[in-house]
């Protein structure tokens, strides 16, 4: 199946395209998020990848952050659609909005994952549970326990903080609502996901401890969970090393070919 015409129907829909993701002019609708296609337009295997930021970040320039982690996965001949999101209450829907139509368009003989990098990876989990049919997650230094992370001690220069996770709890406070962060926590509905989950988390990682990725591995035992090294390259909150993240993306390409074989 090609993608054409799940590009078409997004943007009849009304999520706002780029113009080389689109074979012919499309009058656009009121756009909630931006959408981007990366990889093979014939393909066997789609994932959405989403963009951190607080949950407030949005647009192409947000998406843009995201794009290495895209090329990646196209590289490994799955279709890409690397989205924004609308900040705050309506990240979620807005998501689940894009799930929905690819998945009604290429069926559910055709895996569908989800991978994110921060807010990105806890919107990632959050579609895993409120849609069964996810095939596997990717979360990249996400929050998992919303209500309990500002409790949780993370890495800090001069010693276990608190500061950082109070920081996270206070925007998504700011996005969702102190009374909805039960809701929109992970770890509290892990008896939901279905789907194939990886976890990774930088071990001097300031504002999402390590404990978050515990709570949900306890939770859903069959989670991966990796904690990376520290280093010198760029990576979700902190730096990591070069051999955690080639550890990193064995696991990633493991947990894609492990949804696409048992499609």
């Amino acid at each position: 199946m090609r993608l054409a015409p799940v590009i078409a129907v997004l943007a009849m829909s009304g999520l706002c395209l780029p113009a080389a993701a689109v074979a012919h002019p499309l009058r656009l609708l009121a756009a909630p998020a931006f959408v981007e296609t990366l990889g093979p337009d014939r393909h066997r295997a789609v994932v959405i990848t989403m963009h951190g930021g607080a949950w407030i970040a949005s647009g192409p320039g947000a998406a843009a952050h995201e794009r290495p982690h895209a090329r990646a996965w196209a590289a490994r001949g799955w279709t890409v659609l690397n989205i924004s999101y609308r900040p705050g209450r309506h990240a979620l829907g807005d998501v689940l909005w894009v799930y929905d139509r690819v998945r009604r368009h290429v069926g559910r003989h055709t895996p569908v994952c989800l991978a994110g990098s921060s807010a990105g990876g806890h919107l990632a989990l959050m579609v895993a549970v409120r849609r069964r049919s996810v095939d596997c997650v990717v979360a990249r230094g996400a929050p998992t326990d919303l209500v309990a992370i500002h409790r949780h001690a993370a890495w800090g220069a001069s010693g276990p903080q608190r500061l950082g996770p109070a920081q996270t709890r206070a925007w998504a406070i700011q996005a969702f609502g102190r009374r909805r962060l039960r809701a929109m926590s992970p770890a509290r509905q892990a008896h939901r996901i279905r789907a194939r989950v990886l976890l990774l988390n930088g071990h001097r990682d300031p504002f999402v401890p390590w404990a978050q990725q515990e709570r949900l591995a306890r939770a859903l035992p069959r989670a991966q969970v990796l904690r990376l090294s520290w280093g010198d390259v760029a990576w979700v909150h902190t730096s990591v090393s070069d051999a955690a993240l080639q550890r990193a993306e064995r696991a990633a390409r493991a947990i894609a070919d492990a949804a696409y074989s048992s499609s």
